[in-house]
């Protein structure tokens, strides 16, 4: 199939005429009845998620990223009902500037389409809808709709027209799936999904995460007004840069994508930048938080945690690492009661239920710890960190064979997820099967050369295992990686030598 010259006729509508009607918010469920009907699996050499914007008689017109469709490459896409339609390259329109592209398909059946809205008026809630890929433990891909909130809405667009950033939970594969206002209205296509990859590896402290909140999308406005200006043939057009100074939330969106390749100081200036331009900035001072305690530096995550707590006490995370910073210095008490916290503002999260049942397994409080790890994997049954903590609360009362179920289960959701074989490790430890405790650990230390508390479980391994020099050089090693750790200091005192 052919782009036919009426259907981009009809995508070409201005930017300030998408939206004329009057403006109602609708309820979750019914945002989720539109973009289940309207989203649509994209696979191909790379697989990802499309929304259904146009039709006209039985040619059906969708929007998806750029980068999932090499041009002179055909795709499937696989709609609502479980049809598959085979996309040929004619069929195919790359959105010059944009990492956008548009692909059509003919079918006899009747799909909703998604209405385009406004990305500069959002106000609430937004909602993120895909497809995830498959993963070892889940070898379907099933459609997921989350909500959130925008973060930041940057003057000045990352490459590529990215300028969108919000605080939903997104996967691998949802990426070219609607980004929906609280109207119903498609107000972005989502671009990018907040991976721990990049963090994790470069932190010494990388069983604690939580999302960055480096979700990035593309608004739906910089798609209308290039279909407008680009006319018919979609001709290239010259970006028009921004004259005015950045912004806040360029610095946040800028900084947020550092941080998603590891670049801690450079993440840190820009979330810095962002703070003095916006001294109310609650999630800046949250993720500058963040990258200080993956550091190492656990006064200055309390302090920008507490000025995260000052400006939005319903921040969770803020919490989280507050409260795991607390540990770290051996305040075990405030610890708790900041995860208490997390789990208040946030009864939703499997992560803070995470959190807190690792808390209470760290003071073996073990029927604790299990009780909250079985409400994280209630709450989110596709969390590598709630099967890996649910696995180390019953290792400890007796549950050897679910025990180990569930630290096979945390690899199995992520085998790249450091946090997943650590835990494994300690499972292993626990059950004393030392080689396999070895082997985890060893793995774990491969994925993150800097974690080291990783270093004090290898240690803690061959101090079982009657190899007192080779505990000795972990713990050294883990007291170089994080001097600031008082209780690998205590360890390592214990054992005495040099």
């Amino acid at each position: 199939m052919t782009f036919p010259s009426r259907i981009l006729a009809a995508l070409a509508v201005p930017a300030a005429l998408v939206c004329m009607q009057d403006a109602h918010a609708l309820s979750a469920d019914k945002i989720n009845t539109l973009a289940k009907g309207a989203t649509v699996q994209v696979e191909g050499k790379m697989s990802g998620s499309g929304v259904l914007i146009k039709q006209v008689g039985t040619i059906y017109t969708g929007l998806t990223v750029g980068h999932l469709l090499p041009q002179q490459k055909k795709i499937t896409v696989v709609t609502s009902s479980g049809q598959s339609h085979t996309v040929s390259p004619s069929a195919i329109k790359l959105i010059p500037g944009l990492d956008l592209a548009i692909f059509q398909f003919s079918s006899s059946q009747t799909y909703p389409v998604a209405e385009l809205g406004d990305a500069e008026q959002i106000e609430g809630e937004i909602y993120v809808a895909g497809y995830p890929l498959p993963t070892a433990a889940l070898n379907e891909r099933s459609y997921r709709f989350t909500n959130g909130t925008v973060t930041a809405k940057a003057l000045r667009p990352l490459k590529n027209g990215y300028s969108l950033l919000y605080s939903n939970t997104t996967l691998p594969g949802m990426n070219g799936g609607p980004v929906f206002d609280d109207e119903g209205q498609l107000v972005g296509i989502h671009g990018f999904t907040d991976t721990p990859e990049p963090v994790q590896k470069n932190s010494i402290n990388p069983q604690v995460y939580t999302q960055t909140g480096f979700n990035l999308g593309i608004p739906i406005n910089a798609f209308s007004s290039r279909i407008a200006k680009s006319g018919l043939n979609l001709n290239p057009i010259s970006a028009e840069p921004s004259s005015s100074p950045p912004t806040a939330d360029d610095y946040f969106v800028r900084g947020g994508a550092y941080l998603q390749r590891g670049n801690y100081e450079k993440a840190l200036a820009d979330y810095s930048q962002a703070i003095q331009l916006r001294p109310d900035f609650a999630e800046a001072y949250g993720n500058r938080q963040k990258i200080h305690f993956w550091q190492g530096k656990y006064q200055q995550a309390i302090e920008d945690g507490n000025r995260a707590i000052q400006l939005n006490p319903d921040l969770d995370t803020a919490y989280i690492f507050r409260g795991f910073a607390q540990a770290k210095l051996g305040n075990i008490r405030d610890q708790l009661a900041d995860l208490d916290q997390a789990v208040t503002r946030a009864p939703k999260s499997a992560t803070a239920y995470s959190y807190r049942s690792y808390a209470h397994y760290l003071q073996s409080n073990y029927p604790l710890a299990l009780a909250d790890a079985e409400r994280a994997v209630k709450r989110d049954a596709q969390s590598s960190w709630a099967y890996a903590v649910r696995g180390l609360a019953r290792s400890k009362v007796g549950r050897r064979q679910s025990a180990l179920e569930d630290g096979s289960s945390a690899i199995q959701f992520d085998p790249s997820a450091v946090d997943g074989w650590f835990a494994r490790a300690i499972i292993a430890l626990n059950l004393k099967d030392y080689q396999n405790a070895l082997a985890s650990i060893n793995q774990a230390i491969k994925l993150n050369p800097n974690f080291a508390e990783a270093y004090a479980t290898r240690a803690d391994a061959h101090w079982r295992m009657g190899n007192k020099g080779d505990a000795i050089a972990n713990l050294d090693k883990a007291i170089t990686l994080d001097p600031g750790n008082k209780t690998i200091q205590r360890v390592r005192k214990s054992l005495g030598g040099t």
